[in-house]
C-alpha cells in the first residue's frame, strides 16, 4: 500500500490534539488513529507505540523552538539582551498557544513512573536548553551581562511561564476576564506576561 507523505504528520497532529485535551493516559492509540483516519498498523510502523508517538511529538515541538533559538544565537544584528527578549516572547507565545499539550508534558515529567520515558524527554529538551545557555554565556563573556547563574536564570524564565500556565484560577483574577472567557486567549494578559519576563531578565542581566 502506498502511503501518502502527509500521513505521518496527520498522526502527529491528531495525537497533539488528543494529548492536549485528554492527557497522555486518557488518549488511546485507537482514538488517535480514528481522528487521523489511519489504521493501527501505520502508527506502529512510524512510531512503534504510544510512548514513541509521544516522544516524536515532543521532538517536533522542541525542534521548532530549537530552530528559532539557533537563528537567535547566530544573528549578529541583535544584542544579547535582544536575543534573550526575543526568546522570551517566542517561548511565551508557543506555550500559551499549546497550553494543553504543555500541561500534559509537565504532568508526565512530574510523575515517578516510566523513568526511561522521562530520560528521553529530558534529552529532547536539553538541546534547546544548551542553546539558551550559550546565548547567556556569550553575553557574560562579552561583558553585556552580569556574572549570573546561567542555569538558574533559564529555570527562572521557564518556571515563571509554567507557573502562569498551571494556575488558571489565579490567572483569571490577574486577567480579570469573564467566567466564560479563556484567560489564555486574552492577548492583553499574554503581553503582560511577556513584558514582565523581559523586564525581569533585563533588570537582572544587564549591567547598569
Amino acid at each position: 500500500m502506498r502511503v501518502k507523505p502527509d500521513k505521518k504528520e496527520s498522526i502527529l497532529d491528531a495525537a497533539e490534539q488528543l494529548f492536549a485535551m485528554k492527557g497522555y493516559e486518557g488518549s488511546s492509540v485507537r482514538d488517535i488513529c480514528q481522528l487521523a483516519s489511519v489504521n493501527l498498523a501505520m502508527v506502529n510502523y512510524y512510531f512503534g507505540n504510544k510512548e514513541g508517538l509521544f516522544e516524536r511529538l515532543i521532538e517536533r515541538k522542541a525542534s521548532f523552538l530549537r530552530e528559532k533559538l539557533q537563528k537567535l544565537l547566530d544573528d549578529p544584528s541583535l544584542s544579547y539582551i535582544e536575543k534573550v527578549e526575543a526568546f522570551a516572547d517566542g517561548y511565551t507565545d508557543r506555550l500559551f498557544e499549546r497550553r494543553g499539550l504543555t500541561l500534559t508534558i509537565m504532568r508526565e515529567m512530574s510523575m515517578q513512573q516510566r523513568c526511561h520515558f522521562h530520560e528521553a524527554m529530558g534529552e529532547i529538551f536539553l538541546g534547546n536548553f544548551n542553546i539558551m545557555r550559550q546565548i547567556l554565556q556569550r553575553g557574560i563573556e562579552a561583558g553585556a551581562f552580569r556574572q549570573v547563574d546561567v542555569e538558574l536564570t533559564i529555570a527562572t524564565l521557564m518556571g515563571t511561564i509554567h507557573q502562569v500556565l498551571i494556575n488558571e484560577n489565579m490567572v483569571r483574577k490577574f486577567a480579570a476576564v469573564q467566567d466564560d472567557t479563556d484567560p489564555y486567549d486574552d492577548q492583553n494578559f499574554r503581553d503582560r506576561v511577556k513584558n514582565y519576563i523581559k523586564q525581569l531578565l533585563r533588570s537582572y542581566l544587564v549591567k547598569v
